[in-house]
């Protein structure tokens, strides 16, 4: 009989690669930067938040819930600096309650990303 043996699933944490902790924030980093560019470019009508969860989602699962943390953090005040002049409400309390709202979906991303790493291991 002609068996094959199946290969082992790659392990869960090497989804983005065996680098450092200090490689991956610099991805991050420089992703946030990437997408805050983009972001400032169309303008405070097109909201692109969604798409800052990709590096946060990246160094979360490479270095931890820390780390994430502080990746979410730089993404909303990096958020909250290039929209401070240009939002379009009466009060500017509105636009830090949606800063505010951002980073709160940030954390629960990053404390059930979290999570999930620590049962993966």
């Amino acid at each position: 009989m002609n068996e094959q043996v199946a290969r082992p699933a790659p392990a869960a944490t090497g989804v983005f690669g065996e680098y450092s902790p200090a490689v991956t924030c610099a991805a991050g980093v420089i992703l946030v930067l990437a997408i805050a560019t983009i972001d400032r470019l169309t303008g405070y009508d097109l909201h692109l938040g969604i798409l800052y969860l990709v590096p946060i989602t990246m160094v979360t699962w490479a270095c931890g819930g820390k780390w994430g943390l502080g990746i979410g953090i730089v993404a909303t005040l990096v958020w909250v600096a290039i929209f401070r002049g240009e939002h379009h409400y009466a009060n500017s309390f509105f636009f830090y309650w949606d800063a505010t709202v951002q980073f709160a979906i940030f954390a629960i991303v990053i404390f059930l990303l979290s999570r999930l790493r620590e049962a993966v291991r």
